[in-house]
């Protein structure tokens, strides 16, 4: 008689369903002379239902909101007092439905899920297989030889020891019911192995409603369905956009236009088109965030460096190493940027300074200060850049002047100069009228 073991994904993906979970096992229990059920699948089952109902309550307390934020105006509508009562009453029923959800958890007798799993694992119809010690050295050997299934967090062999009980107690063909590549990711392997073990076949599947259907039976628009949400699950899961540190690795890519290519984006400013943010601070208004301090307040973090910290990375070039970028100008190739000025044009920035304004930072060191580093020679040490010209090295830049160009600055500060040569300039006046004065005073003296 064919077999059909189904994985604990499974039965655990039921608690994430809007199906009525009863129904599908009523569906299960029509092929349950086949069903062979590992103790490693109780196990697992067991461990993650209390992790996946804490999951479930975080959510209805983060999730479950009904906001009234709204003018004075309509505040003071007759009709708007009913709408607060409604609201008044939502969240008692929010914390109800927590109540009953910790109660579940903390009691399974309640949870119908739970009840329906473990009579299903308790019919002796269902042949159940236990894991001995020669199953955990096989399953362990098996781990150390890197053969599949492989379990994917590190240091246990749940996968490896389920399916060393299935090859050594199974003598018939085999079907795996299994969402999560365990099994699929590996059929050429694992098909062979079975053959030459058992002389029989294996099958896997990921829909429960494939299998039902193989074995003559129909499945119920419940299953059907709870198939149809697995699988949107799993291909939320596999388009996961990788975290920015994983991007180069994956994707080849070493600069932001690698990333974009074939998109039309070729630098930051096309990312934003037709949203009406043309710089920076445009994203962040109207969140109270005026500078990257902000951003991090309360979090420890006073400056850059301590965002990286941990991470063995000490200056730029380590970000980047690796990537073929030795300098900025090797970041912003390809994008028509040559200076800071292409950066924040049509930005109203002319300068560092109208960047830093309302910030209270008046000198490089005010952005460092508390880090260490009191001059530029600190932040670019162990770099091999010793001077200025080398951080825009192929860039034309050959100067602080050359940054500034084309946006009316013709100097670090020429306000500043120009006041000081006009005192400069007023000090002899002021001087020989002093002494004109000492003169005037001793000749009366004399007299």
């Amino acid at each position: 008689m064919s077999k059909i073991f189904i994985d604990t994904n499974i039965f655990l993906g039921l608690y994430e369903s809007n199906t009525n979970s009863l129904t599908i096992f009523k569906d299960i229990r029509q092929v349950e002379e086949n069903l062979v059920i590992p103790d490693q699948v109780i196990s697992e089952f067991l461990r993650n239902r209390d992790l996946i109902l804490l999951t479930l309550i975080d959510n209805v307390k983060k999730n479950f909101q009904l906001s009234l934020h709204t003018t004075s105006l309509v505040r003071r509508s007759e009709i708007f007092q009913k709408f607060y009562t409604l609201q008044e009453n939502f969240k008692s029923f929010k914390e109800i439905l927590i109540q009953e959800l910790e109660e579940i958890k903390d009691n399974p007798q309640k949870d119908p899920i739970y009840k329906s799993f473990i009579e299903l694992c308790n019919d002796k119809k269902i042949l159940r297989l236990d894991t001995d010690d020669e199953i955990i050295k096989k399953a362990q050997k098996r781990n150390l030889l890197g053969n599949p299934p492989n379990t994917p967090k590190k240091g246990t062999i749940c996968d490896e020891i389920i399916w060393e009980l299935l090859l050594n107690n199974i003598n018939d063909d085999l079907f795996i019911i299994s969402g999560d590549g365990t099994f699929s990711s590996h059929i050429t392997f694992l098909r062979e192995e079975f053959r030459k073990k058992t002389n029989n076949t294996l099958t896997v599947k990921e829909n429960l409603s494939e299998i039902l259907t193989l074995f003559g039976v129909k499945p119920s628009k419940n299953a059907i369905k709870f198939d149809k949400e697995q699988e949107k699950i799993r291909e939320i899961s596999k388009s996961e956009i990788p975290s920015i540190k994983n991007i180069s690795p994956t994707i080849g890519g070493s600069t932001i236009s690698d990333i974009y290519k074939d998109t039309g984006i070729t630098a930051i400013r096309d990312i934003y088109k037709d949203t009406g943010i043309s710089a920076i601070s445009d994203i962040y208004k109207d969140m109270g965030i005026t500078a990257i301090h902000d951003i991090y307040k309360d979090t420890g973090i006073s400056a850059i460096s301590d965002i990286y910290k941990d991470m063995g990375i000490t200056a730029i070039h380590d970000i980047y190493k690796d990537t073929g970028i030795s300098a900025i100008s090797d970041i912003y190739k390809d994008m028509g940027i040559t200076a800071i000025h292409d950066i924040y044009k049509d930005t109203g920035i002319s300068a560092i300074s109208d960047i830093y304004k309302d910030m209270g930072i008046t000198a490089i060191h005010d952005i460092y200060k508390d880090t260490g580093t009191s001059a530029i020679s600190d932040i670019y040490k162990d770099t091999g850049i010793t001077a200025i010209h080398d951080i825009y090295k192929d860039t034309g830049i050959s100067a602080i002047s050359d940054i500034f160009k084309n946006t009316g600055v013709s100097g670090m500060n020429h306000k500043i100069l120009n006041e000081k040569a006009l005192k400069k300039a007023e000090s002899p006046n002021k001087l020989s009228k002093n002494t004109s004065k000492r003169d005037k005073k001793k000749s009366s003296q004399k007299k």
